[in-house]
């Protein structure tokens, strides 16, 4: 995943699929299931992007860190 997400904005096409919200359920928590995300830069870009989406809200907000306010950054790949 984090090789296909290099250079891409979203997993396909140009904004945010079924796919991708289904596929950010699990993602978002994997360090729960023992993968470091911090490994897989274009991973937690993506993630990010997920987070910074008009309308985005936590899957438990009991559970989950408060996302920060989102700035344009969030649309910008980083490395």
């Amino acid at each position: 995943m984090d090789r296909h997400q290099e250079g891409r904005d979203w997993l396909v096409g140009q904004t945010a699929t079924l796919a991708a919200i289904a596929l950010y359920a699990y993602t978002h928590i994997a360090e729960a299931g023992g993968f470091r995300l911090q490994d897989h830069v274009h991973v937690g870009v993506w993630i990010r992007r997920m987070q910074c989406m008009q309308g985005f809200v936590p899957m438990d907000c009991r559970r989950l860190p408060r996302v920060p306010r989102c700035q344009e950054t969030c649309f910008t790949q980083s490395s």
